[in-house]
């Protein structure tokens, strides 16, 4: 709270004869040295009384509270504290007496500030470190000295609110907040919501690093990191809906007639009409784009089986340099989507392979149905060259992917033969080549499936890689 501010409490607390309660949590652990005074600190009135405890500068099991009390207050309280029991062992209380007068509570404050203060500086560094161009993640409040407030630039905004309301926006945000809080909570670490201040389309969260051992903080916030991405990409999941993600190139989408008749496809198999038009659409986008100030960033579209459309900022992740040189690592996961030519999110299917590339450090997996057929990726479209020639599953096995279709156009449209035909897992190791493609990967080379390793370096692939970057700027 701003002085100025304080100063009005005070002068409102003298008008009214009122007291103000001040629970000042964990100052004394703050790590600058600009912080506000107290309430208490400034109140010539005597109207604050100022609560703490020795909890977090000492350790959780001591349970002594205490309270600073105005002069004319302290004598009443004199009179009426016998009434009530105290639950502190005299011992500790006589104990911590000693430990303050002797100067070494000042002393372990002292101790216990730097440990904070290195510990911060880890997470600081973790959370640059998961989100180097920080487009998707701010940290506030950095002077609690226990936690931190994360800001999680979603930019949210109804599109259309269909029968469920606009209040359903809110109900979206908070399901990808409680499931973040709860993959936190998995991994020890707490995390919670502060609903007050998600009112501009953001989600905001207080983390909690005191109790997480220095040296394992840059691991643990990596995993959380990437929990609260995966928590954003699911979107919302208590009624069923169809997506869109679609690629901001220079402040401008790519594709958009293409991902918008997607759209129509997926929610016309559901029996459903697109709730807007495609130029409310690139409107929408554009107001998006100018609020975020970003230029090349991924947009997700929600629209569920009520109507109901929310545009919001994707966490995006796009290939280094060095992977569209090397290729990436990918293996075989048995496994197929319910309907694959629909773009709905299936929970189940993407957790385990998350999972999978998790645990193996893949880029993508490749889905093998039960037939033994490789169809996609878990997130993507997958493509062979062989001789000279392209290979990719047949259009009723995949979802029908805007760069798979832009690829497939583009080969043929040099002379070059393009199957979609089945491709048995068995057959991979004869191919000469493999790449993924989609929204955010574009076209990126597959340098191994499992043990087999392909070129990299394909003159095909590589023509494929050009002639797709020249579509994207014509």
């Amino acid at each position: 709270m701003p002085v100025s501010n304080r100063y009005l409490l005070l002068d409102w607390a003298e008008e009214n004869d009122s007291i103000i309660i001040e629970d000042d949590y964990n100052t004394s652990l703050s790590n600058t040295e600009d912080m506000a005074a107290s309430l208490q600190g400034m109140d010539e009135g005597k109207k604050v009384v100022y609560m703490g405890t020795f909890s977090p500068t000492l350790f959780p099991a001591v349970r002594i509270s205490y309270m600073v009390l105005p002069e004319h207050m302290a004598e009443l309280f004199g009179k009426i504290k016998d009434e009530y029991d105290q639950t502190c062992s005299k011992t500790e209380q006589l104990t911590l007496a000693r430990f303050m007068s002797e100067g070494w509570y000042e002393e372990n404050l002292k101790s216990v500030r730097s440990l904070y203060s290195d510990k911060l500086s880890e997470v600081l560094d973790s959370i640059k470190e998961y989100d180097p161009e920080g487009g998707f993640m701010t940290v506030e409040n950095t002077q609690s000295g226990v936690n931190v407030t994360l800001k999680i630039d979603t930019h949210a905004r109804t599109i259309s609110t269909g029968t469920s309301g606009e209040e359903r926006s809110d109900e979206i945000l908070q399901e990808m907040t409680d499931r973040m809080i709860q993959s936190a909570a998995s991994l020890g670490i707490k995390v919670r919501g502060i609903s007050q201040l998600s009112r501009d389309g953001r989600i905001y969260l207080i983390l909690s690093y005191d109790q997480i051992p220095t040296g394992e903080i840059r691991g643990l916030i990596g995993d959380v990191i990437q929990n609260v991405k995966s928590a954003i990409m699911k979107g919302g999941l208590n009624i069923p809906s169809v997506y869109e993600v679609i690629r901001l190139t220079d402040g401008r989408p790519q594709f958009l007639p293409e991902h918008y008749a997607r759209l129509e496809n997926s929610l016309g198999a559901i029996g459903m009409a697109v709730p807007f038009s495609c130029e409310q659409l690139a409107g929408c986008i554009g107001e998006l784009a100018d609020e975020c100030g970003v230029k090349d960033h991924n947009i997700k579209l929600d629209v569920d089986i009520s109507g109901h459309g929310m545009l919001y900022m994707s966490p995006t992740h796009y290939p280094s340099g060095e992977q569209y040189r090397d290729g990436v690592k990918t293996e075989l996961f048995s496994g197929e989507r319910k309907n694959p030519n629909i773009k709905m999110m299936d929970q189940e299917l993407r957790d385990a392979t998350d999972a999978a590339i998790r645990e193996h450090g893949l880029y993508e997996v490749l889905l093998v149905d039960r037939d033994g057929m490789i169809t996609e990726g878990s997130r993507s479209n997958v493509f062979f060259i062989k001789d000279g020639e392209v290979y990719t599953s047949p259009l009723h096995q995949v979802l029908p992917g805007v760069t798979r279709g832009k690829i497939i156009e583009t080969v043929r449209g040099k002379g070059i033969s393009v199957h979609e035909d089945p491709i048995p897992a068995k057959d991979i190791a004869g191919f000469d080549a493999a790449f993924i493609s989609g929204t955010s990967p574009k076209v990126l080379p597959i340098a191994a499936i499992d043990s087999n390793g392909y070129d990299v370096n394909n003159p095909l692939l590589r023509n494929i890689m050009d002639w797709y970057e020249e579509v994207i700027h014509d």
